[in-house]
Parts: structure tokens; sequence; C-alpha cells
């Protein structure tokens, strides 16, 4: 699976908040993918997997503070021994990641900010010489004509393909 080849100019993976969220639950127990599915999507054990053999073929991952503050909220709608498992797993893993920052301000006074929220437009300006890994259609749409992105089904198709 040759995905990074396909963006040649894209050394790093900035997942969303929701591929986030599976990466640290995938790590801690399989079983939780499923809950933490969000919306209509749903992800299940084996996107872990799909998902690990991705990140493997980049240099670091990207996040952003917004991205982790949203991370945190989506881990409390579990159970709290799985919250404290998954929140202690997402503080050893915050160390590994390349941390990007713009000035809430700056987002703020973006004109794509009353329809898409500080996050994702946190990952707009901050997806320099990333490839976005969403399954967010909003962020998809947003993101297509600025940055390299992706969406997670496509991803699976094309590991699917390529097996």
């Amino acid at each position: 699976m040759g995905i990074r080849s396909a963006y040649p100019g894209s050394r790093y993976l900035l997942p969303d908040a929701n591929i986030l969220v599976l990466l640290i639950a995938g790590q801690v127990r399989p079983n939780l993918v499923p809950q933490l599915s969000p919306g209509n999507y749903r992800f299940d054990i084996d996107d872990f997997e799909v998902l690990a053999q991705l990140i493997s073929q980049f240099d670091a991952i990207v996040t952003t503070p917004y991205i982790l503050a949203e991370v945190n909220s989506l881990l409390s709608s579990l159970d709290n021994n799985s919250m404290v498992e998954c929140r202690a797993k997402l503080a050893e893993y915050i160390p590994l990641l390349e941390s990007r920052y713009t000035e809430p301000k700056d987002l703020a006074s973006s004109n794509r900010f009353p329809n898409f929220g500080i996050t994702d437009v946190s990952i707009l300006s901050d997806c320099n010489q990333a490839l976005v890994l969403t399954q967010d259609g909003g962020l998809l749409g947003l993101l297509q004509k600025q940055c390299d992105v992706i969406d997670y089904a496509s991803v699976k198709q094309l590991i699917a393909e390529s097996q």
C-alpha cells in the first residue's frame, strides 16, 4: 500500500479527532473502537490495523491543540475505567506527535470559522506538508482545494485493492 507515494508533498499524517481517537482506543483495547465511532460512520476493530499500516508510511503524525481537546472530549463518552485508560494512552502518545499551533484569534478571523469551527479551521491552517486523514465529509470538502486530504473510506478501499 503506497498511499504516501500518491501524495509526494506530504511528509506527515494529520488525522482528524475521530481518527486519532481510533488510534488511541485501538491501542488500549480494540473492542473500544466501535463504541467511539462518529455519527453514522462505524469503525470496527480492523480499522485500527488499517490506520497502523498507514501511519508507518509517514515521518510523523501532526496534530493541533484543538484536535487534542476534541479527542479528550470524545473519550469522555466511555465508561470511567476505559476513559481513564484511553487518556493515559493519549498522555503517552502526545510527546510522539508534532504539535502545530495557530492563535485562536487568527483562526477566528477566518471567514470559514463560523461554518467549520476552530478545530477544522486549525487543520486547514496547519496542514502544510501533511496528508489530512478524515471521515468527515464537511472537513474533506473544506480542505480539498488547499491541502492533501483523503477520506478514511478511500484508504480502506486502496488497502483492500492492494492485497
